[in-house]
């Protein structure tokens, strides 16, 4: 198996047991949430570093702008399933709005997106 099919493994992988726990018993799968997101930190740490790492190995096979249109479908698939919860997205959202340290809990994230963002841009006008 090649490491691309690994990255697509492991991910369908993931979903397809998501899936079968939480429709089976969705109670269950917070123990997954809580790992992940109850230690913050660390789940950043690792979330970056996989992130950096999938995309060194995808850029030897894609440009960042295959990697963006990839992501355009991945974002529209999950808008799909976030409509299913507006009300409450927006909610949250209004409330994330009122706190004052929103940029310094979420440096990193734009950071990461706005130099990707930067990079897919320059790939498309420059290049």
């Amino acid at each position: 198996m090649m490491w691309f099919e690994v990255m697509a493994f492991v991910i369908a992988a993931l979903v397809v047991v998501k899936l079968a726990v939480v429709l089976t018993n969705p109670r269950k799968w917070m123990v997954v949430v809580r790992a992940v997101y109850g230690n913050p930190r660390v789940s950043q740490v690792v979330a970056a570093v996989l992130a950096a790492a999938s995309l060194w190995y995808l850029l030897k096979i894609m440009s960042i702008v295959h990697i963006f249109a990839v992501l355009f479908f991945l974002s529209m698939v999950m808008v799909v399933g976030a409509c299913a919860y507006g009300r409450e997205l927006v909610s949250f959202a209004e409330r994330m709005l009122k706190e004052k340290d929103i940029v310094q809990r979420s440096w990193l994230a734009i950071v990461i997106w706005l130099a990707l963002s930067l990079w897919a841009l320059w790939q498309i006008f420059a290049a």
